[in-house]
């Protein structure tokens, strides 16, 4: 099982190595001191860039191996939804073409999808029509792959706690056209058996 070295990786690696498959890590350099440290990663590939990933060298390291690449959110920002779709021969765990869906915005949203599919999701709100909890959703300003995440209890508290992110550099106006709002959905507590 191969995956992109990212913060999510590591899930991946160690689920996979539980289940008897050798793994690999495919990480930028400077960053992938924290795969060389952990014994759960059989192979490490480093790149000068993760868009490297669709060259044929290292696809036919890849093939060589031979492994499945399993796709993570920093896989689709960092090589590119075109690389994946079109360069990339390696087989993907899942659908390579449904990766772009995982945006919020766009003709290809998560939201559209699970619209279409008639599943039950939370309501997206304009940011002018909160009236309860929600949870905010939006890119970084300096590093928009990035997403920022916070709940608010009602559009006072979002109006205060987007001021204090721009206050801090964290968004900014960009940021916040992009914004995705959601109301927020409390899950059922489950109580374990006594």
């Amino acid at each position: 099982m191969a995956v992109l070295a990212s913060h999510s990786a590591l899930d991946v690696l160690d689920g996979a190595r539980d289940e008897g498959f050798k793994t690999v890590a495919v990480a930028a350099k400077g960053r992938e001191t924290a795969y060389r440290e952990f014994p759960i990663v059989d192979e490490l590939i480093v790149l000068n860039s993760y868009v490297e990933i669709a060259s044929q060298e290292i696809q036919d390291r890849l093939e060589a191996l031979p492994s499945v690449f399993v796709p993570n959110r920093s896989f689709a920002v960092y090589v590119g939804y075109d690389r994946i779709e079109k360069m990339l021969k390696v087989p993907v765990f899942g659908n390579k073409y449904l990766l772009r869906w995982e945006e919020r915005t766009g003709d290809a949203n998560y939201y559209k999808l699970l619209d279409e599919a008639g599943i039950r999701r939370p309501r997206t709100l304009p940011l002018d029509s909160v009236e309860g909890p929600v949870i905010v959703k939006l890119p970084e300003s300096r590093r928009r792959a990035e997403r920022a995440f916070f709940i608010a209890s009602d559009s006072r508290d979002l109006e205060m706690k987007l001021r204090r992110l721009k206050e801090k550099g964290l968004v900014d106006d960009l940021s916040v056209e992009q914004a995705s709002v959601e109301e927020l959905v409390l899950g059922q507590m489950l109580k374990a058996p006594l």
